[in-house]
């Protein structure tokens, strides 16, 4: 299943969020995976094979606040959810400029 709307737009649109689990339990589609799409220089995907205890986001607070994503969308806990987005997006923006 290929993603036509981003997770905010999901979160906002989908009364119960626990059928995006699927979705929020995968690197390549969860909300970091999204960031990583769309800043590709700036959030850097590692494989599993280069961290001994899962694949994800090199950054630590991006993958902290991956997890913390799936856990609000398995819980149906909306408020909780677009407020990691938000998080996502601040630290984003925060590997940004450190990157410049």
């Amino acid at each position: 299943m290929i993603p036509t709307k981003t997770w905010r737009e999901r979160v906002i649109e989908t009364q119960d969020l626990s059928p995006l689990f699927p979705l929020a339990n995968e690197w390549a589609t969860c909300a970091v995976g999204e960031a990583a799409t769309q800043h590709p220089c700036v959030v850097m995907m590692i494989r599993e094979s280069e961290r001994a205890w899962n694949d994800g986001p090199e950054d630590e607070t991006l993958n902290r606040l991956g997890f913390s994503f799936q856990w609000a969308i398995g819980n149906n806990d909306r408020a909780r959810a677009l407020a990691i987005l938000d998080q996502i997006d601040d630290r984003v923006l925060a590997l940004k400029r450190k990157a410049t």
